[in-house]
């Protein structure tokens, strides 16, 4: 061995492994052995704090009743594409900024499950009444201060209040006075004291939207054609019966209140004939009418019957079905046997024509 550096001759010639390795190669080796024996140390995650929390603190039904509302529920609520656009895009949305707005988004997919899924009704109806008991107080705390900035959401949680009272066609457990304009009627249905309320803060909110969707439906100047149509006969010959036998000035003026929202129905090429229709004669109606279907005044009964035509004609959504024949039920049993001449037209229309005998 010539002791050369880094390999002697003899470990060249016989191609083994030099025992004279120089300084530098020694070191190189300890630092690679060194590496791989040592365990690796675990750099630390900067980015952990913005992940998602761990699965456990997540509300998976909450998570599953807004997927709900976005793929389907926004869809059963409308036929209208631009009204669908909106529930879809623009509410969500606009909930972020207003929890009371999100939880009456989901209260309603809850209810919309309940119907799509019979066997889970009282797990998805539990889920709905919770929303709606902790949205319901800061919605009511927003309409004490309308501006621009709420009004919009303000009259979504409203319209969709309504939308889950007629949608659950069992009590619904909201608290209607926090709508409700007056006390409420105890045998009326609780959509009709949610739908008046409604009607009432959509025309205080309208004035600070610019969302078309919240417009006025367009008046009609020209009647003429549906004072010849069959509704328009019939209407104006239950003017002529029902100012006969109540003198009532108030009648009359309600009258032509439920003449004029008959002919927005007839318009079909407005958008929402039959919405606009209903909203217009629950928007009239004054908070006396009220005190004298309290009363079962009886030709405030007859219009109420009249109305409950309007109802049972929008009984093409799923959500409305029913509703207009059992408020006329409950109606008619509250008018004795000598108003029965001017409630015909709903009977025979609704399909209740043997219902009168309930009658007292």
């Amino acid at each position: 061995c010539d002791e050369r550096r880094p390999i002697c001759s003899g470990c060249t010639r016989h191609s083994t492994e030099c025992l004279y390795l120089s300084a530098e190669c020694i070191v190189r080796r300890q630092v690679l052995e060194t590496a791989y024996l040592q365990p690796i140390a675990r750099v630390p995650d900067t980015t952990a704090s913005y992940l998602t929390p761990p699965t456990r603190d997540l509300n998976l039904s909450d998570l599953e009743l807004l997927h709900q509302y976005l793929t389907s529920t926004c869809k059963a609520t409308s036929q209208l594409p631009e009204v669908t656009t909106h529930i879809q895009t623009t509410i969500p949305h606009l909930a972020q900024n207003y929890p009371f707005l999100m939880r009456g988004i989901l209260a309603e997919a809850a209810i919309h499950l309940s119907w799509l899924h019979p066997r889970r009704k009282s797990h998805y109806a539990a889920l709905a009444s919770n929303h709606h008991r902790l949205g319901l107080p800061d919605f009511r705390a927003a309409l004490q201060t309308i501006d621009t900035d709420n009004c919009d959401a303000l009259m979504a949680y409203s319209k969709g209040l309504v939308w889950c009272a007629f949608a659950w066609h069992e009590s619904f457990s909201a608290d209607v006075q926090a709508v409700s304009p007056v006390g409420v009627i105890s045998w009326l249905p609780q959509w009709f004291n949610l739908l008046r309320g409604s009607c009432l803060i959509v025309e205080s909110c309208r004035r600070w939207s610019t969302n078309c969707l919240y417009a006025l439906p367009p008046q009609l100047d020209d009647m003429t054609e549906f004072f010849n149509s069959t509704d328009g006969c019939k209407i104006s010959a239950l003017r002529i019966q029902l100012t006969y036998k109540a003198h009532s000035p108030a009648c009359e003026a309600l009258l032509s209140t439920l003449q004029y929202s008959f002919a927005l129905a007839s318009m079909r090429h407005h958008n929402t004939p039959l919405r606009n229709a209903i909203n217009n004669w629950m928007s009239a109606l004054p908070n006396d009418y009220v005190s004298l279907l309290q009363k079962e005044e009886p030709w405030a009964l007859v219009l109420l019957a009249h109305f409950c035509i309007l109802i049972h004609r929008s009984e093409t959504r799923w959500f409305m079905k029913g509703h207009g024949s059992r408020l006329l039920q409950s109606t008619i049993g509250r008018l004795d046997n000598q108003w029965k001449d001017y409630v015909q037209w709903p009977l025979e229309e609704i399909g209740v024509c043997g219902l009168y005998q309930v009658g007292r």
